[in-house]
Order: structure tokens, then sequence, then C-alpha cells
């Protein structure tokens, strides 16, 4: 076979145009922002104290079954009410931790050196099939990126208890008795299963 001066300047353009498109390809890894407003299924519980306001505005409205105010002191009753948390802090909070409560579990940051070193060989790969004048959808390649992305960071929240400081004790035994499980970023699974990716 023989190639042209005009036949390789074509071949030089149209690698110069795939590796432009393969450049401008972005894939996003993480959280959506469509879904990090939403509230975290297992959302804490936060106690509230029932306040003398409470119980005579409840009073006032007639409530049956309402405790009356005595006139004796007494300490109030303590309620468990359920906080919603939106999931995009809960992701912050276990990625940089928040002082004095919970430790820092940065699952992405634990995940970055395994999706570099995978992200570096798919390109590689993706730019000697390039050169080769192999056609490739660069499409369905970001996608197949993105997949192993997902898998990656999925991958080092299940391996958590290998690397994630664990729960001290007195939340150890309260999240096995809610969740039946205390390992660090599972309880739920929630923030598993929030993890996906986009190509833009």
């Amino acid at each position: 076979m023989i190639m042209t001066i005009n036949d390789t300047i074509n071949r030089i353009n149209k690698i110069k145009q795939q590796i432009q498109q393969l450049n401008n390809i972005k894939i996003v890894v993480g959280i959506p922002e469509s879904i990090a407003g939403q509230t975290h299924k297992s959302a804490k519980k936060r106690r509230r104290r029932i306040t003398k306001d409470d119980v005579a505005r409840l009073t006032e409205a007639g409530v049956p079954g309402m405790i009356r105010p005595r006139k004796k002191k007494r300490k109030a009753r303590v309620i468990q009410r359920k906080t919603e948390v939106p999931l995009g802090d809960v992701a912050k909070w276990m990625e940089y931790g928040v002082p004095g409560k919970i430790p820092p579990r940065p699952f992405l940051g634990h995940s970055m050196p395994k999706l570099k070193e995978m992200y570096n060989k798919a390109l590689k790969d993706a730019i000697k099939d390039i050169i080769k004048g192999r056609d490739i959808d660069l499409n369905t390649w970001a996608h197949r990126i993105g997949k192993k992305a997902v898998n990656i960071i999925r991958k080092t929240i299940m391996d958590s208890d290998s690397w994630a400081v664990p729960n001290r004790p007195s939340v150890y035994y309260r999240k096995v008795k809610e969740y039946g499980n205390s390992q660090p970023l599972q309880e739920t699974k929630h923030l598993w299963n929030s993890i996906t990716y986009d190509v833009r």
C-alpha cells in the first residue's frame, strides 16, 4: 500500500482531531449535584427538650392526654426527632471530618491513586489506538472510564474497615443496634449507592 503525502496529512489531521476530542471530554465522578441536596436516609437523631412554652401552647390548644405543668419543677422530658441532612454535607463530613465529632474518612482521597493509575493507562491506550488508525468511539470510551471510576470509589468504601478510622465504642454499639452494621461509610449503603459519574 502506497501512501501519498495527502493521505499522510489527512491521517495526521484525523489523529489531531480525535486527540482534541479526547482532550475535551470531561468525566465527573462522585455525588452529582442533582442528588447532593437530597436528605441522607439515615438522618441522625437530634435531642430536643420540651420547654414550658411547648407545654403551655399545647395545653391551651386543648390537646387530649397532654401532661399539664405542675407547680413543682421537674426535669424536662427528652424526645427524639429526626433531622434531615443533605447528602452532599454527609459526603463532605466523611471526606474531611468534623473537628471533635467525626474523624476524616477520605473515601475520595483514598481512591485517587487508583483512579489516576486507571485513567492514565486508559488514556495511553486510547492515544495508541488513535495513532494506529483504529476507530474508537470516544463517548463509549468515556462511559467505560466513568464506570471503572465509580467501581474504584465504591470498592474503597466497601474496604473502609481496612483503612478508615473505626467508630468509637459508643457509636459502634448504637449503629449496630440501628443498622446491624457499624463499618465506617457503610451503615446504610446510601453513600455507596449515590456514587455515580457523568460525561460532559
